[in-house]
C-alpha cells in the first residue's frame, strides 16, 4: 500500500472535504435531474423557515418536482401544507404524503411565484404556523 507525504495527504483530504460539501449543497435545491427539494424546519415559537428560500428553478424548461420535506419532529402540514399565493397555472398535481408535500412545477415561463407553508402541531402541539417564501422560476 503506498503512502501519501503530509502535503499530498492534506490536499487529499481537502478535495474530499469538497467533495462533501457539493453533495451538501445538492440535498436541498433542484439536482441535474430536474427535481427540487426543499427542507422545513421548525424553530421556537412555531417559527418555520425553508432552505433554499427562495427556491431558484434553473432551465432548461420543463417539468420538474418540488418535494416540501418536515426536518423537525412534532409538525405535519396542513390539508393546505404548500398553497400558491396567486391562481396560476405553473403549478399542479400537489400531493400530501405524511411529512412530505409535493407539486408538480411545468417551469414553462420565468416568474416569481410565493407561496405558503402551512404546518400544525402533532400530539400535545397545537400549534398552527404559516411562512411566506418563493419560488424562482429562472
Amino acid at each position: 500500500m503506498a503512502h501519501l507525504s503530509k502535503p499530498a495527504f492534506v490536499v487529499f483530504g481537502m478535495a474530499l472535504i469538497a467533495c462533501s460539501s457539493m453533495s451538501d449543497v445538492m440535498a436541498a435545491g433542484c439536482n441535474p435531474g430536474g427535481n427540487c427539494f426543499v427542507d422545513v424546519t421548525v424553530g421556537a415559537n412555531c417559527a418555520i423557515s425553508v432552505s433554499p428560500d427562495p427556491l431558484n428553478v434553473p432551465q432548461p424548461r420543463g417539468a420538474k418536482s418540488i418535494t416540501w420535506t418536515i426536518v423537525t419532529s412534532g409538525f405535519e402540514f396542513a390539508s393546505n401544507g404548500i398553497a400558491f399565493k396567486s391562481p396560476n397555472d405553473e403549478f399542479v398535481e400537489p400531493a400530501l404524503q405524511g411529512k412530505k408535500f409535493s407539486w408538480k412545477n411545468k417551469h414553462t415561463r420565468a416568474g416569481v411565484y410565493a407561496y405558503n407553508v402551512n404546518l400544525v402541531g402533532s400530539g400535545p402541539n397545537p400549534a398552527t404556523c404559516s411562512l411566506d417564501p418563493l419560488i424562482k422560476n429562472q
